[in-house]
């Protein structure tokens, strides 16, 4: 009976294989392989063998490894698999920054009675173009600007720009905000046959390309992009008008769209390559053809045909489920062209008060009254960027693919957590109403059920706060509140019922003291120190249910230059509504422990609502 050879198999490179062919041939084969000198052809045999064996070894290592975000090298094979773990590469991502947009208007009246005539308001309609004069890159403005319009989430700025002999009012500046993003819109078109061939793809090559801005076919119907082609429902909003939503109408203001899903077949998913184009991909359905041709109706599926023959008596391909609308049409004799958007980079990155170049504005001069002073207050039309543009960054690289996906990967776009719940609602886009702090938590740990038979355990309550017109915190409306349900909907867990409510908000006042140097200007001083209170307590970082530290405050007013002590803090309670307040009463003192003032059970935020009159300050020296 022959023995079976034995054979190390760690062997993972040339020099490995090489000694380890070397052994074997001198252990089984000692009368025919004798010269093993490196010119000898005995060694040609083992040399050969070891060669395709390292050559192996390492395209098996170098598979291996492209299976796995640690140590993917390829950016093809990287991308892969982000999308495998639901997170989606980013191509180039443009710089963004907020404008001041002014124009004049021209006085209407006299004496007391002279106010801004509105009727030279100006509307800018969307994707007006401004160029940097730093180095030529374009902004792109996509909303609207309408400066007849004023919400808290849109205000318009109004003061004097000059006067008349009487010293009344004779031009108004009036100042919007809008969001600017560094990048152009480009559009392409493709044309589509009767073939239809499922799953069809389209490739945009571009330079500089950001991401997929819209696409219509050639009948004027919008196909909606979605992160992946089994999700049938898309995020969409209409105007808060009382013809549509006569609930709601009462806040267009503060919420001028109401969001809403709807269910759409004609969808597609974008990915990207590793030549950094974008491939849109659509379903396999045909709006032309009947589904009951390639798939069983249920409605009428166990009806008998004539004969007696049911339908369930048919060989149905399990694969036509696949060429369903389930995932989407695809288009079939028309033309399809997709808006996109170019720009974006390191070189976005401009500095501020260098957008003031105005490339293309349409104005709307529909409403505007005709005249001499129409061409005037046209021309006033005026953009500059206060701060610099930022956030501009090339594509991302392999590894940054990588570590984002494997982060994304544990979260898979769903809310989970109670901080999953409060970054998705901070999150929600402004248009559909201003989210401005969260506070997520089950509700049974705020108010104990004891009722043994209301299962409480998977409610969530949701608590949130806005900001009204003047930057202050303020409860959401109804339709904010309407809008960020059904935008939850998109990422909430089955099992979870949301309970979306207001948080509390606790309007305080601060009084202090401080010893001041003998020398210094107290007025300096004095104001100095309610800068730097406001800094500690300011609405735009103080959370739900963050208590105040006093030492902190003391900390802070140590900080302040020429403060030798302080003396005194004192923390009270502002809750008169005739005064502006929430009405809520607090007891400070009974809250306080060791120096932290804690927040109610219910979930509340500290406010100092009216910093210029609520910090009360007192200045001595020595």
């Amino acid at each position: 009976m022959a023995t079976t050879p034995k054979f190390n198999y760690l062997a993972k490179n040339f020099d490995e294989y090489r000694n380890v062919l070397k052994q074997f041939a001198k252990t089984y084969y000692p009368n025919s392989f004798k010269d093993f000198s490196d010119a000898s052809t005995n060694m040609a045999f083992i040399d050969i063998p070891a060669v395709v064996g390292d050559i192996l070894s390492f395209y098996l290592d170098t598979q291996t490894s492209e299976t796995n975000l640690a140590t993917v090298q390829e950016k093809s094979n990287a991308i892969n698999l982000a999308y495998n773990n639901r997170y989606f590469p980013k191509l180039n991502t443009p710089a963004v920054t907020d404008m001041d947009v002014f124009q004049l208007l021209p006085s209407i009246g006299t004496g007391a009675s002279v106010a801004p005539d509105w009727s030279y308001a100006l509307y800018v309609q969307p994707n007006a173009k401004i160029i940097s004069s730093e180095n030529g890159t374009p902004f792109l403005i996509a909303s609207p600007i309408n400066f007849a319009y004023s919400s808290s989430v849109d205000p318009t700025v109004v003061t004097v720009y000059s006067v008349d002999g009487d010293g009344n009012a004779e031009y108004y500046l009036i100042k919007k905000k809008a969001l600017a993003i560094a990048a152009e819109i480009k559009t392409v078109s493709f044309n589509f046959d009767s073939s239809a061939t499922p799953y069809s793809r389209l490739v945009i090559a571009d330079d500089n390309l950001i991401s997929v801005l819209s696409a219509v076919d050639g009948d004027g119907n919008t196909w909606y992009e979605v992160p992946y082609l089994a999700q049938d429902t898309v995020l969409t909003h209409n105007d808060n008008i009382a013809a549509l939503y006569p609930s709601y109408a009462a806040f267009a203001n503060e919420t001028p769209y109401i969001a809403e899903l709807i269910s759409s077949p004609k969808r597609f998913i974008t990915r990207i390559d590793a030549d950094n184009n974008i491939n849109i991909q659509f379903g396999a359905g045909n709006a032309s053809l009947i589904s009951e041709e390639i798939i069983p109706n249920l409605d009428n599926v166990s009806m008998p045909w004539i004969g007696g023959r049911h339908l369930l008596d048919i060989n149905y391909n399990p694969t036509n489920f696949l060429n369903t609308n389930t995932y989407g049409e695809v288009p079939t004799n028309t033309s399809f062209t997709v808006s996109y958007l170019v720009g974006g980079g390191l070189q976005s990155n401009v500095a501020s008060r260098t957008i003031t170049q105005i490339g293309y504005v349409d104005i709307n001069q529909t409403n505007l009254p005709a005249g001499p002073l129409r061409n005037q207050i046209i021309n006033s039309l005026a953009f500059i960027n206060p701060n610099p543009a930022a956030g501009g960054r090339a594509p991302e690289t392999i590894e940054e693919i990588a570590q984002n996906a494997m982060a994304a990967k544990s979260s898979q776009g769903r809310a989970v957590t109670a901080t999953d719940y409060m970054q998705i609602a901070t999150s929600m886009p402004s248009k559909f109403g201003s989210v401005a702090k969260a506070y997520a938590v089950n509700d049974n740990m705020i108010q104990p059920f004891n009722d043994p038979n209301i299962a409480r355990t998977l409610n969530v309550d949701l608590y949130v706060l806005g900001y009204d017109i003047n930057n202050a915190l303020a409860h959401c409306n109804v339709a904010v509140k309407n809008n960020l349900k059904t935008y939850l909907s998109q990422y909430r867990m089955l099992t979870d019922l949301v309970n979306i409510k207001d948080a509390f908000i606790i309007n305080i006042g601060v009084e202090f003291e401080v010893i001041a140097a003998a020398n210094s200007n107290t007025n300096d001083v004095l104001i100095n120190c309610i800068t730097a209170i406001q800094e500690v307590i300011n609405n735009k970082t103080q959370q739900i249910n963050q208590p105040i530290v006093i030492g902190t405050l003391f900390n802070a007013l140590m900080k302040v230059p020429n403060v030798q002590h302080v003396v005194s803090i004192n923390i009270t309670n502002k809750w008169r509504t005739s005064d502006g307040y929430s009405g809520i009463m607090y007891d400070i003192k009974s809250a306080t422990r060791k120096g932290i003032i804690f927040p109610s059970a219910d979930p509340s935020i500290f406010e100092i609502k009216y910093p210029a009159a609520d910090i009360i300050g007192r200045i001595t020296t020595y």
